[in-house]
């Protein structure tokens, strides 16, 4: 759990390449300045720590170019506080958020979690129901993002109420959700806490749907096994802590489906490309984040 005895690190370097680009060896020498360079903040408790976990996240030729105290919000117990303090907030969810925060404490780059409501209106299914998930950018700051898949239909005024307060609607048939920067130094508890409320303007979900939780952010996940394990297939359910007489019931509706998660792989700059060229009538084709164009990728863009 962070406390004040962290900091915000921040470092300029060459920008990370995939592990089997060749380019990663032309990084290493020659004039800095012509390569791709750029700045990447990271939260910790030392200057060495912290560039040892941009290196973890294939930073290189790391330069240290400011540090700064973590803001109120940045803090563990002060983002739970505004979360408890929030009076329109679901409570039950505060247990998984604080198990969430205490894995991820020190999230590395790149690293997610995803989180699926699963209910008897879709079946059980990942598929098409809602989901919220973060994204460590490679430079530090996160992406969050909240929604349906491209068929999802979104509660009446969901755009009115959420685009006013940052969040980005989908534009097009590829995009799948609302999205959201975060800021560099961001805690998993601001982030589910923004991204469960969103949620409340813009689909039907519950504090009783099943859970279908995944992504490296958190680690191994072993946490979750306070939270009704309920195996399927190739996936493991879960759920918020319930009495077992509630339990029951709820396992007596619920029939999941088995199936598999797509592991997280960089975008190559010549996939981006590509991409780019081939909906270059797409509007704001050009400002498409990295996480936009892998999922349109995937649904067959």
């Amino acid at each position: 759990m962070r406390d004040s005895t962290y900091s915000l690190y921040t470092f300029r370097g060459v920008k990370p390449r995939a592990q089997w680009d060749p380019r990663v060896l032309d990084d290493l020498e020659g004039d800095i300045e012509s390569k791709d360079v750029g700045e990447v903040s990271i939260v910790a408790r030392d200057a060495v720590s912290a560039k040892k976990r941009c290196e973890e996240g294939r930073w290189v030729r790391l330069r240290h170019t400011a540090t700064r105290a973590l803001l109120p919000g940045e803090l563990s117990a002060q983002a739970r506080g505004t979360i408890v303090g929030d009076a329109a907030f679901d409570q039950a969810w505060v247990p998984l958020i604080d198990a969430i925060e205490q894995a991820s404490g020190d999230y590395a780059i790149g690293s997610w979690v995803h989180i699926s409501f699963l209910s008897e209106k879709h079946r059980f299914h990942p598929s098409g129901s809602p989901f919220l998930r973060v994204k460590v950018q490679k430079d530090g700051h996160g992406h969050l993002q909240v929604g349906g898949d491209s068929s999802y239909r979104y509660l009446p005024g969901a755009a009115e109420t959420l685009v006013p307060q940052g969040w980005r609607k989908p534009t097009n048939k590829y995009q799948h959700g609302f999205t959201s920067p975060l800021p560099a130094g961001f805690t998993f508890t601001q982030a589910l806490h923004r991204g469960l409320s969103a949620l409340t303007s813009a689909v039907e979900y519950s504090s009783d749907d099943y859970l279908l939780i995944h992504g490296e952010a958190a680690g191994t996940m072993s946490f979750l096994d306070g939270f009704h394990p309920t195996p399927k297939g190739q996936l493991i359910y879960h759920h918020l802590p319930v009495t077992e007489e509630v339990r029951a019931a709820l396992q007596a509706r619920m029939d999941p489906f088995g199936g598999y998660c797509p592991k997280n792989v960089d975008l190559t700059a010549e996939d981006r490309e590509a991409f780019i060229t081939r909906h270059k009538t797409l509007a704001s084709i050009h400002d498409w984040t990295d996480d936009m164009i892998q999922e349109a990728i995937v649904h067959g863009a």
